[in-house]
């Protein structure tokens, strides 16, 4: 009995050993560098509607925001459309340590961050940098991310900050 518990395993290492070395070595996810920070970036397309990105879209942005901010520039990381409060690209602030987030919504969510009471016009008018995505423009995911809510952000955003660069995905704004 223990013979066979010990064939049935021994015969299932490699498998289990295959599938994990192609898990780790997955080739739709790629590591972006900027400084000394690095992160793994997957590229693939989420069902709910998360946009496919390319890396080297992200790594050209980066490089953009690192040639044109000064330290201690404030940095606010979003979604293109305000109104709608689905997911954020946090990992973002953190390979931009000499850039100081200017909002307390590193994460977007639903009934918070696009109320019309939220304060984030507020915080939005304490950034000199903006990196809005429309990656997640085509979000579906059956509840109150879809629901659009104030408009405010983006107008302010239209009237106060200029498109500086545009790599794949994602928008560098500066306050004009």
């Amino acid at each position: 009995m223990m013979a066979t518990w010990f064939c049935f395993f021994a015969g299932l290492l490699p498998v289990l050993i295959l599938h994990l070395g192609n898990r780790y070595q997955n080739p739709s996810t790629v590591w972006v560098v900027s400084g000394e920070r690095s992160t793994p970036v997957i590229v693939s397309r989420n069902p709910v509607g998360i946009g496919e990105i390319k890396a080297s879209d992200l790594q050209a942005l980066l490089d953009d925001v690192r040639k044109l901010s000064r330290p201690g520039d404030g940095l606010f990381v979003g979604p293109s459309d305000l109104r709608f409060a689905n997911y954020n690209d946090t990992f973002i602030y953190y390979l931009l340590p000499h850039l100081r987030p200017v909002s307390r919504y590193l994460e977007m969510n639903p009934g918070c961050s696009n109320r019309a009471d939220s304060g984030l016009t507020e915080e939005i008018s304490t950034a000199n940098w903006l990196i809005l995505t429309t990656r997640y423009d085509r979000w579906e995911e059956p509840n109150a991310s879809v629901i659009p809510g104030s408009s405010e952000p983006n107008e302010f955003i239209r009237t106060h900050f200029c498109m500086r660069s545009k790599q794949g995905v994602w928008q560098l704004l500066q306050r004009c």
